[in-house]
């Protein structure tokens, strides 16, 4: 047995995913990307916006942030 039968018995050559993805999979899954990136973007900015507002007196209002 030569040498490259041995090794394809041992472990099987698997096919590339991103060899078989379309342009429109690709383009589906940068949009799926996006909407997380700025759900997690605008959960976060919204939190600091309702500490600020909410909280009284807010923490944010008398920290020192580094400015005299």
């Amino acid at each position: 047995m030569p040498i490259e039968q041995a090794a394809q018995a041992i472990s099987p050559a698997t096919t590339d995913p991103a060899a078989s993805m379309t342009p429109r999979k690709a383009f589906v899954g940068e949009l799926i990307s996006e909407a997380v990136a700025i759900c997690i973007v605008m959960t976060f900015g919204l939190s600091v916006a309702a500490m600020y507002t909410l909280y009284d007196p807010s923490p944010y209002k008398t920290a020192y942030w580094g400015s005299a």
